[in-house]
Protein backbone atom coordinates (compact mmCIF):
# COMPACT_ATOMS: atom_id res chain seq x y z
CA UNK A 1 0.00 0.00 0.00
CA UNK A 2 1.36 3.40 -1.03
CA UNK A 3 1.08 6.09 1.82
CA UNK A 4 1.06 9.38 0.80
CA UNK A 5 2.81 12.54 2.36
CA UNK A 6 0.28 15.38 2.01
CA UNK A 7 1.56 18.62 2.29
CA UNK A 8 0.38 22.07 3.72
CA UNK A 9 -0.42 22.40 -0.07
CA UNK A 10 -2.72 19.63 -1.00
CA UNK A 11 -6.51 19.09 0.13
CA UNK A 12 -7.57 17.20 2.90
CA UNK A 13 -8.89 13.90 1.63
CA UNK A 14 -12.52 13.92 0.56
CA UNK A 15 -12.62 17.65 0.50
CA UNK A 16 -13.27 19.99 -2.84
CA UNK A 17 -10.29 20.77 -4.40
CA UNK A 18 -10.25 24.88 -5.50
CA UNK A 19 -7.44 26.98 -6.63
CA UNK A 20 -5.29 28.10 -4.26
CA UNK A 21 -3.42 31.63 -4.77
CA UNK A 22 0.14 31.27 -3.90
CA UNK A 23 2.77 34.15 -3.84
CA UNK A 24 5.99 33.97 -5.87
CA UNK A 25 7.40 32.62 -3.03
CA UNK A 26 4.94 29.96 -1.64
CA UNK A 27 4.92 28.79 -5.35
CA UNK A 28 8.65 28.60 -5.64
CA UNK A 29 8.52 26.36 -2.57
CA UNK A 30 5.64 23.99 -3.90
CA UNK A 31 7.25 23.48 -7.24
CA UNK A 32 10.64 22.58 -5.16
CA UNK A 33 8.83 20.09 -2.88
CA UNK A 34 6.39 18.60 -5.15
CA UNK A 35 10.15 17.62 -7.80
CA UNK A 36 10.78 16.11 -4.64
CA UNK A 37 7.62 14.29 -3.29
CA UNK A 38 6.46 11.00 -5.14
CA UNK A 39 4.21 11.51 -7.95
CA UNK A 40 0.13 11.65 -6.84
CA UNK A 41 -1.62 8.30 -7.42
CA UNK A 42 -5.52 8.34 -7.72
CA UNK A 43 -7.61 7.66 -5.44
CA UNK A 44 -10.26 5.44 -6.81
CA UNK A 45 -7.91 4.11 -9.49
CA UNK A 46 -8.99 2.06 -12.53
CA UNK A 47 -10.37 -1.60 -12.49
CA UNK A 48 -7.33 -3.60 -13.40
CA UNK A 49 -7.03 -7.50 -14.06
CA UNK A 50 -6.15 -9.78 -11.59
CA UNK A 51 -2.61 -9.67 -10.61
CA UNK A 52 -0.88 -12.88 -10.79
CA UNK A 53 -0.08 -13.60 -7.35
CA UNK A 54 3.84 -13.09 -6.08
CA UNK A 55 5.91 -15.44 -4.04
CA UNK A 56 7.21 -14.95 -0.13
CA UNK A 57 10.61 -14.11 -2.11
CA UNK A 58 9.10 -10.90 -2.94
CA UNK A 59 7.78 -9.81 -0.08
CA UNK A 60 11.41 -8.92 2.16
CA UNK A 61 12.20 -6.41 -0.62
CA UNK A 62 9.20 -4.85 -0.23
CA UNK A 63 9.93 -4.49 3.52
CA UNK A 64 13.51 -3.60 2.88
CA UNK A 65 12.53 -0.59 0.34
CA UNK A 66 14.22 2.83 2.22
CA UNK A 67 12.02 5.30 3.43
CA UNK A 68 11.55 8.64 1.46
CA UNK A 69 13.69 11.93 3.00
CA UNK A 70 10.72 14.10 4.42
CA UNK A 71 13.84 17.14 3.67
CA UNK A 72 15.74 16.31 0.76
CA UNK A 73 19.05 18.22 0.25
CA UNK A 74 18.81 20.84 -2.90
CA UNK A 75 21.76 21.80 -4.40
CA UNK A 76 22.08 25.28 -6.36
CA UNK A 77 24.20 27.46 -7.77
CA UNK A 78 25.75 30.42 -5.82
CA UNK A 79 28.64 32.57 -8.18
CA UNK A 80 30.94 29.66 -9.01
CA UNK A 81 30.12 27.42 -6.22
CA UNK A 82 27.52 24.85 -5.80
CA UNK A 83 25.83 25.24 -2.11
CA UNK A 84 23.90 22.20 -0.77
CA UNK A 85 20.43 23.25 1.00
CA UNK A 86 17.68 21.05 2.95
CA UNK A 87 14.55 22.05 1.66
CA UNK A 88 12.66 23.47 4.69
CA UNK A 89 16.07 25.88 5.21
CA UNK A 90 15.15 27.11 1.00
CA UNK A 91 11.95 27.81 1.68
CA UNK A 92 12.72 29.42 4.99
CA UNK A 93 15.62 31.82 2.68
CA UNK A 94 13.13 32.31 0.16
CA UNK A 95 10.85 33.61 2.46
CA UNK A 96 13.34 36.38 4.07
CA UNK A 97 13.89 37.01 0.47
CA UNK A 98 10.79 38.22 -0.53
CA UNK A 99 10.74 40.19 2.63
CA UNK A 100 14.23 42.15 2.06
CA UNK A 101 12.83 42.63 -1.19
CA UNK A 102 10.08 44.00 -0.09
CA UNK A 103 11.03 46.38 2.62
CA UNK A 104 14.10 47.64 0.28
CA UNK A 105 11.23 49.01 -2.02
CA UNK A 106 9.72 50.63 0.53
CA UNK A 107 12.85 51.81 2.22
CA UNK A 108 13.85 53.37 -1.54
CA UNK A 109 10.26 54.83 -1.51
CA UNK A 110 10.85 56.61 1.51
CA UNK A 111 13.64 57.95 0.98
CA UNK A 112 13.11 58.96 -2.47
CA UNK A 113 9.79 60.69 -1.22
CA UNK A 114 11.81 62.84 1.85
CA UNK A 115 14.37 63.81 -0.82
CA UNK A 116 11.95 64.95 -3.21
CA UNK A 117 10.33 66.98 -0.11
CA UNK A 118 13.37 68.40 1.40
CA UNK A 119 14.17 69.99 -2.15
CA UNK A 120 11.16 71.40 -2.46
CA UNK A 121 11.24 73.05 0.87
CA UNK A 122 14.75 74.45 -0.05
CA UNK A 123 13.45 75.23 -3.36
CA UNK A 124 10.28 77.00 -1.64
CA UNK A 125 12.32 78.68 1.36
CA UNK A 126 14.93 80.09 -1.44
CA UNK A 127 12.35 81.97 -3.17
CA UNK A 128 10.28 83.22 -0.47
CA UNK A 129 14.06 84.62 1.42
CA UNK A 130 14.33 86.24 -1.68
CA UNK A 131 11.67 88.30 -1.96
CA UNK A 132 11.42 89.10 1.94
CA UNK A 133 15.28 90.68 1.36
CA UNK A 134 14.40 92.60 -1.38
CA UNK A 135 11.44 93.75 0.37
CA UNK A 136 13.56 94.61 3.19
CA UNK A 137 16.23 96.25 1.47
CA UNK A 138 15.05 99.72 1.04
CA UNK A 139 15.01 100.35 4.79
CA UNK A 140 17.74 98.62 5.66
CA UNK A 141 20.21 101.76 5.59
CA UNK A 142 18.13 104.51 6.37
CA UNK A 143 18.83 106.71 9.22
CA UNK A 144 15.79 106.64 10.70
CA UNK A 145 16.66 109.26 13.76
CA UNK A 146 17.62 111.68 11.21
CA UNK A 147 14.43 111.17 8.87
CA UNK A 148 12.50 112.06 12.16
CA UNK A 149 13.98 115.11 12.86
CA UNK A 150 13.63 116.79 9.34
CA UNK A 151 11.13 119.11 9.28
CA UNK A 152 10.30 118.50 5.72
CA UNK A 153 8.75 114.93 6.22
CA UNK A 154 5.52 114.14 7.20
CA UNK A 155 5.05 112.89 10.68
CA UNK A 156 2.09 110.42 9.58
CA UNK A 157 4.35 109.84 6.29
CA UNK A 158 7.24 108.99 8.98
CA UNK A 159 4.92 106.55 10.94
CA UNK A 160 3.77 104.58 7.99
CA UNK A 161 6.82 103.98 6.24
CA UNK A 162 8.28 103.00 9.97
CA UNK A 163 5.99 100.22 10.41
CA UNK A 164 6.03 98.97 6.72
CA UNK A 165 10.18 98.56 7.66
CA UNK A 166 9.29 96.73 10.90
CA UNK A 167 6.94 94.60 9.35
CA UNK A 168 9.72 93.97 6.35
CA UNK A 169 12.24 93.22 9.10
CA UNK A 170 9.86 90.68 11.23
CA UNK A 171 8.98 88.79 7.79
CA UNK A 172 12.77 88.48 7.23
CA UNK A 173 13.58 87.54 10.37
CA UNK A 174 10.57 84.62 10.87
CA UNK A 175 11.60 83.29 7.58
CA UNK A 176 15.53 82.80 9.20
CA UNK A 177 14.04 80.94 12.14
CA UNK A 178 11.41 78.77 9.53
CA UNK A 179 14.14 78.32 7.22
CA UNK A 180 16.87 77.03 9.54
CA UNK A 181 14.19 74.82 11.57
CA UNK A 182 12.19 73.74 8.69
CA UNK A 183 15.00 72.15 6.46
CA UNK A 184 16.72 70.57 9.61
CA UNK A 185 13.76 68.67 9.88
CA UNK A 186 13.84 68.00 6.36
CA UNK A 187 16.74 67.20 5.80
CA UNK A 188 17.05 64.79 9.44
CA UNK A 189 13.85 63.14 7.41
CA UNK A 190 16.02 62.73 4.46
CA UNK A 191 18.71 61.18 6.47
CA UNK A 192 16.66 58.67 8.07
CA UNK A 193 14.89 57.35 4.98
CA UNK A 194 18.06 57.03 3.45
CA UNK A 195 19.77 55.14 6.29
CA UNK A 196 16.63 52.57 6.44
CA UNK A 197 16.89 52.33 2.51
CA UNK A 198 20.35 51.32 3.13
CA UNK A 199 19.91 49.20 5.42
CA UNK A 200 17.23 47.23 3.46
CA UNK A 201 20.09 47.46 0.47
CA UNK A 202 21.96 45.83 2.81
CA UNK A 203 20.01 42.97 3.83
CA UNK A 204 19.55 42.30 0.04
CA UNK A 205 23.49 42.00 -0.66
CA UNK A 206 24.25 40.06 2.29
CA UNK A 207 21.43 37.65 1.06
CA UNK A 208 22.83 34.02 0.80
CA UNK A 209 20.81 33.59 -2.52
CA UNK A 210 21.27 36.45 -4.89
CA UNK A 211 23.46 38.80 -3.31
CA UNK A 212 27.23 39.79 -3.13
CA UNK A 213 29.22 37.37 -1.55
CA UNK A 214 31.39 38.21 1.60
CA UNK A 215 29.48 41.74 0.56
CA UNK A 216 30.52 43.61 4.20
CA UNK A 217 33.76 42.78 3.40
CA UNK A 218 33.99 43.42 -0.45
CA UNK A 219 31.94 47.18 0.00
CA UNK A 220 35.14 49.36 1.36
CA UNK A 221 37.02 47.60 -1.90
CA UNK A 222 33.82 48.75 -3.98
CA UNK A 223 33.93 52.34 -2.69
CA UNK A 224 37.82 52.65 -3.23
CA UNK A 225 37.48 51.29 -6.40
CA UNK A 226 34.53 54.10 -7.40
CA UNK A 227 36.33 56.65 -6.21
CA UNK A 228 39.60 56.35 -7.85
CA UNK A 229 37.03 56.05 -11.23
CA UNK A 230 36.42 59.33 -10.49
CA UNK A 231 32.60 58.27 -8.81
CA UNK A 232 31.24 61.01 -5.92
CA UNK A 233 28.94 60.24 -3.93
CA UNK A 234 29.48 56.61 -3.70
CA UNK A 235 28.94 56.26 0.04
CA UNK A 236 25.35 57.63 -0.31
CA UNK A 237 24.06 54.38 -2.85
CA UNK A 238 21.69 52.46 -1.85
CA UNK A 239 20.49 50.81 -4.74
CA UNK A 240 21.23 47.25 -5.03
CA UNK A 241 20.91 47.01 -8.78
CA UNK A 242 24.27 50.03 -9.11
CA UNK A 243 26.25 48.19 -6.39
CA UNK A 244 25.71 45.12 -8.35
CA UNK A 245 26.93 46.61 -11.56
CA UNK A 246 29.62 48.32 -9.73
CA UNK A 247 31.01 44.71 -8.54
CA UNK A 248 30.80 43.34 -11.96
CA UNK A 249 33.10 46.20 -13.05
CA UNK A 250 35.71 46.05 -10.19
CA UNK A 251 35.60 42.13 -10.64
CA UNK A 252 36.50 42.90 -14.28
CA UNK A 253 39.53 45.58 -13.62
CA UNK A 254 40.33 43.13 -10.93
CA UNK A 255 41.20 40.62 -13.65
CA UNK A 256 42.16 42.31 -15.89
CA UNK A 257 45.03 43.63 -14.16
CA UNK A 258 45.59 39.78 -13.09
CA UNK A 259 45.75 38.97 -16.54
CA UNK A 260 48.22 41.16 -17.60
CA UNK A 261 50.43 40.60 -14.99
CA UNK A 262 50.29 37.14 -15.97
CA UNK A 263 51.31 38.05 -19.33
CA UNK A 264 54.13 40.57 -18.72
CA UNK A 265 55.71 37.96 -16.21
CA UNK A 266 55.76 35.63 -19.57
CA UNK A 267 56.88 38.17 -21.74
CA UNK A 268 59.44 39.18 -19.22
CA UNK A 269 60.72 35.47 -18.96
CA UNK A 270 64.45 34.68 -20.45
CA UNK A 271 64.47 32.87 -23.05
CA UNK A 272 65.72 29.37 -22.67
CA UNK A 273 68.63 27.96 -25.12
CA UNK A 274 68.20 24.62 -25.94
CA UNK A 275 70.86 22.73 -26.83
CA UNK A 276 70.86 20.24 -30.26
CA UNK A 277 69.41 16.85 -28.84
CA UNK A 278 67.91 17.82 -25.83
CA UNK A 279 63.88 16.70 -25.02
CA UNK A 280 62.67 20.30 -26.03
CA UNK A 281 64.55 19.83 -29.28
CA UNK A 282 62.96 16.40 -30.33
CA UNK A 283 59.39 17.94 -29.00
CA UNK A 284 60.29 20.82 -31.36
CA UNK A 285 61.47 19.34 -34.53
CA UNK A 286 58.45 16.33 -33.88
CA UNK A 287 55.92 19.62 -33.99
CA UNK A 288 57.71 20.90 -37.07
CA UNK A 289 56.95 17.47 -38.97
CA UNK A 290 53.58 17.23 -37.81
CA UNK A 291 52.40 20.62 -39.06
CA UNK A 292 54.23 20.15 -42.51
CA UNK A 293 52.75 16.65 -42.73
CA UNK A 294 49.52 18.53 -41.83
CA UNK A 295 49.90 21.21 -44.30
CA UNK A 296 51.02 18.23 -47.36
CA UNK A 297 47.38 16.89 -46.41
CA UNK A 298 45.69 20.61 -47.05
CA UNK A 299 47.32 20.90 -50.27
CA UNK A 300 46.21 17.81 -51.72
CA UNK A 301 42.77 18.17 -50.31
CA UNK A 302 41.99 21.69 -49.68
CA UNK A 303 38.06 20.48 -49.25
CA UNK A 304 38.55 18.20 -46.30
CA UNK A 305 37.12 19.07 -43.22
CA UNK A 306 39.59 16.59 -41.42
CA UNK A 307 42.74 18.20 -43.21
CA UNK A 308 41.38 21.79 -42.63
CA UNK A 309 41.07 20.82 -38.64
CA UNK A 310 44.38 19.39 -38.68
CA UNK A 311 46.40 21.82 -40.35
CA UNK A 312 44.51 24.46 -37.80
CA UNK A 313 45.52 22.23 -34.67
CA UNK A 314 49.00 22.08 -35.86
CA UNK A 315 49.37 25.22 -36.67
CA UNK A 316 48.34 26.54 -32.92
CA UNK A 317 50.81 23.81 -31.40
Amino acid sequence: MILLNRGPLMAPEGAATAPVELDATDAFAAHLEASQAPSEVSEEPRRKPPEPEQTDAAEPERAEAPAEDDDPDVELPFGEEIKTYKLKELRSLIEEHGQFSGRFAEAAKASEAATAQKDRLEAAYTEMWKRAEERYAPYKDLDWLAISRDPNVDPETFKQVRADAEAAYKDLAFLHSEVNGRLEEARKAAEDARQEAAKACAAELTDPMKGIKDFPAVYPKLVEFARKSGVEGIENVTDPTMLRLLHKAYLYDTGSKTVDAQVQKVVNKPSRVIKPGSAGSNADASEKDGLNKALKSLRANPTDPDAITAAFMAKLH
